[in-house]
């Protein structure tokens, strides 16, 4: 994997890019897998080799790469760990303000 770098962060809902190199002395690289632990996020069938990410939970993410050639063997990258950061909370809604008379309005008479 060639990026995101060991140690970097991202956030919950926010989309990064994974990006992997891989090559084949003996023939071709039919896709490269990206997984987040054990959940597989997707695969590339061409190179460069990108699949995107959004993170749905925050805490500490490893990710790995796995390449398969054309016969089917298949390398899997060092882990990367990231650290996801919750998504931070959505600014406050502007103030409102209604206006009603006051009680002393609402009893005034005109003579």
């Amino acid at each position: 994997m060639t990026s995101p770098a060991a140690g970097s962060s991202a956030t919950v809902a926010t989309s990064i890019n994974i990006n992997a190199n891989a090559a084949d002395i003996d023939g071709t690289i039919a896709k490269v897998e990206f997984f987040a632990g054990a959940t597989k996020l997707g695969e590339d069938t061409a190179a460069p080799f990108v699949q995107a990410w959004t993170p749905t939970v925050a805490g500490l993410i490893s990710l790995t790469a796995r390449a398969i050639d054309n016969k089917g063997l298949a390398t899997t990258s060092a882990m990367v760990s990231v650290t996801v950061n919750a998504a931070p909370p959505p600014p406050p809604p502007p103030p409102t303000s209604s206006i009603t008379p006051s009680q002393a309005d609402a009893g005034a008479t005109a003579h």
